[in-house]
């Protein structure tokens, strides 16, 4: 198991001590797989649990914010994840492969009402200048 999605997650003080909690940067989306990854490195195992049940409503609270908030921070969590966790090839074939998938996708289209990019052009632009944490 690669990571332990957090609408479902259970974590012992004692295993988040030397990885730290959540990373404040993501804010919304992707915080879950950043912890695990640390967590995993840190050598402590995930595990899977396959009689708990969970109720989650998923996009309940995404689903206030519309499209652009969604694909804004995906996008950019998923770079942040990418600067912080890959390694070497890990990160050449990212970033080869990563923007032809989008492009096909057309999301990188300007805002209809407003000046500033929502696609991956705009959010990439955003973590390679460091902004993180709510979009304001």
């Amino acid at each position: 198991m690669d990571f332990a999605t957090g609408c479902a997650l259970l974590v012992r003080r004692t295993a988040i001590a030397p990885s730290g909690l959540f990373d404040e940067r993501y804010f919304f989306m992707g915080e879950d797989v950043d912890l695990s990854l640390r967590l995993a490195a840190a050598g402590q195992p995930l595990v899977y649990v396959p009689t708990a049940a969970v109720v989650h409503s998923v996009g309940t609270s995404s689903a206030r914010q519309g499209q652009p908030f969604i694909w804004y921070h995906m996008t950019r969590n998923r770079l942040l994840t990418v600067a912080k966790h890959a390694h070497g090839m890990q990160k050449v074939h990212f970033y080869a492969v990563w923007p032809l998938l989008w492009a096909a996708r057309g999301c990188c289209l300007p805002c209809k009402d407003s000046h500033r990019w929502h696609g991956p052009c705009g959010r990439a632009c955003t973590i390679f200048a460091g902004r993180f944490g709510r979009r304001r």
